[in-house]
């Protein structure tokens, strides 16, 4: 016996769902969520981490303007100096060179290292230039 209509016709008319179309729609929502659930899995462990960056952000911005502040005379007695120094698991290394292409600038650059949760040692370098022509003389 032939229905009338087209295909998509006699699917409107159904009330309800059929058990096929339930699994078939429960099969392809398991397979999407089988592509989320490694993100699921690394957002807990990369917070910690994220917390971390912001904190060596903000020491290394405080360090560059607490050196960027000091008077010129004090800061050029300071370049071609390196100095190390532990905070709280941090390892932190500022150098003050002079520049190789700009006589008037002097380079700020500070490395930090510290370990992670999964014991693995990790670093981020910073780097700024020092202004000769407007820094205050005393």
């Amino acid at each position: 016996m032939k229905r009338k209509g087209n295909f998509w016709q006699a699917l409107s008319s159904q009330k309800g769902l059929t058990y096929a179309e339930l699994l078939v729609s429960l099969f392809i929502f398991s397979i999407g969520m089988a592509g989320v659930a490694p993100f699921l899995v690394l957002i807990p462990e990369s917070i910690p981490g994220g917390q971390r960056l912001l904190e060596i952000n903000e020491i290394v911005k405080l360090k560059i303007n607490a050196i960027q502040s000091l008077p010129l005379y004090r800061l050029e007695s300071m370049v071609g100096k390196s100095f190390t120094e532990d905070l709280s698991g941090l390892k932190i290394t500022t150098r003050i060179e002079p520049s190789q292409s700009y006589p008037d600038l002097i380079r700020i650059s500070v490395e930090v290292s510290w370990k992670d949760l999964g014991g693995n040692t990790n670093s981020a370098s910073y780097a700024t230039y020092y202004n000769k022509r407007e820094a205050t003389p005393y």
